[in-house]
Parts: structure tokens; sequence; C-alpha cells
């Protein structure tokens, strides 16, 4: 473990001041990689909506009680909207 107070021993240093221009570069290549990221994300997401979907229509359809059928439907339901909150 270090030294309890030895951050106060270093010293600080400055960093040099960039144009608007260049630093608005470093944005972009974040925004890019996040951009990415989120439409891989939504397509994973859709994929599995449907598989949700897909069951839950089959579980319905294999249900003769009404009371059943609504907890499932209610249970398919919940399950897509609860990663949404």
């Amino acid at each position: 473990m270090g030294k309890l107070g030895g951050f106060l021993e270093i010293n600080r240093e400055d960093i040099p001041k960039r144009e608007v221009e260049e630093r608005v570069k470093d944005y972009k290549e974040l925004y890019d990689i996040k951009a990415s990221e989120v439409k891989q994300m939504k397509i994973h997401n859709l994929f599995r909506d449907v598989l949700i979907i897909g069951t839950g229509a089959y579980a319905f359809s294999q249900l003769d009680d009404n009371s059943d059928r609504a907890i499932v439907g209610g249970l398919t339901l919940f399950t897509i909207s609860f990663d949404k909150w």
C-alpha cells in the first residue's frame, strides 16, 4: 500500500490547451464508437423481443383457460417492457 499522504508530494502538471477544432474531433471518435454499440444492442434486443413474443404466443395458444391466458399474456408483456424502464 502507498503512503497515506503521498498524493501531496506529487506536483500537478498542467495539460496544454488545444484549439476547439482539435478537441471536437475527440468527441466524434467516441461518438462513432458509441453509435455502433447502440445499433448492435438495438438489433440484439429486437431479436430477443421477437423470441419472447413468439414463445408467449405459442404458450398462449396452448392454454384453454382464460385466466391462464391472461397470466401468460401479462408475463410476456412484462418481460418485454421490463428492460425498457
